[in-house]
């Protein structure tokens, strides 16, 4: 799983959003498929739900298929500029291993990493349109945040 992050200025101010790849080997396909839904230019005049750290900001398309193309539709019309980043995981969280899977932890790391590491960018830069799984390992990591700030280390 990769992620990438998209760099915008709305109202003169810089702003950025991560977004993580939902495809594990056609990153390409799936940004250059953003890229074509931010250059529509059709507007988005349907209601909107909350994200983690906002309200009302994520488009609510009554076709839950649509999401990705109506958020990437939001942001093309609502923004100007874009720069679009990939993440080296491993290197971001410090995990320097030689992928062995050895033990138990090491499984978990190599299950867990991208949602952990997902969670950690959307609460550091406190992402616009990121929505948590409750029950997931981003939701789990967000309520670890909150209970254990990150030291000056870990950031």
């Amino acid at each position: 799983m990769k992620f990438y992050e998209i760099e915008y200025i709305k109202d003169g101010k810089r702003q950025k959003m991560s977004l993580k790849a939902n495809s594990k080997n056609d990153v390409k396909t799936e940004v250059s498929e953003a890229i074509s839904y931010i250059f529509d230019h059709s507007v988005f005049n349907g209601d909107c739900s909350n994200s983690q750290f906002y309200e009302n900001v994520c488009p609510k398309p009554n076709d839950k298929t649509k999401y990705r193309s109506y958020l990437y539709r939001k942001i093309g019309d609502e923004y100007s500029d874009f720069i679009i980043c990939f993440l080296n995981v491993n290197k971001y969280l410090g995990i320097y291993n030689d992928n062995s899977n050895k033990n138990d932890a090491e499984r978990i790391v190599d299950i867990c990493k991208n949602q952990y590491a997902e969670a950690k960018i959307a609460y550091e830069t406190l992402a616009l349109f990121w929505r948590k799984v409750s029950s997931g390992i981003d939701g789990q990591t967000i309520s670890y945040i909150v209970e254990h700030p990150f030291d000056e280390k870990s950031k």
